[in-house]
């Protein structure tokens, strides 16, 4: 969450734990929630987020597979 501000800002849930990074991209807000790919698992999964650990949802679904090469 944030409230734009970087001492503001805080992790609400790590999508790749460990050292590396989810690289999340291709961002989309929804009404409320936000929509992202990310690399998960070594796949690009599209995720359902409303900014906290328990509104978070992996989709399932490439983003690839879903929307085509970015």
């Amino acid at each position: 969450s944030s409230d734009g501000t970087p001492a503001g800002t805080t992790l609400a849930l790590d999508l790749e734990p460990g050292p590396g990074s989810s690289r999340p991209h291709s961002l989309v807000a929804i009404g409320s929630r936000l929509l992202l790919s990310a690399n998960i698992a070594g796949a690009q999964r599209l995720v359902s987020t409303d900014g906290t650990p328990g509104g978070t949802t992996l989709l399932g679904v490439s983003a690839t597979e879903l929307l085509g090469p970015f």
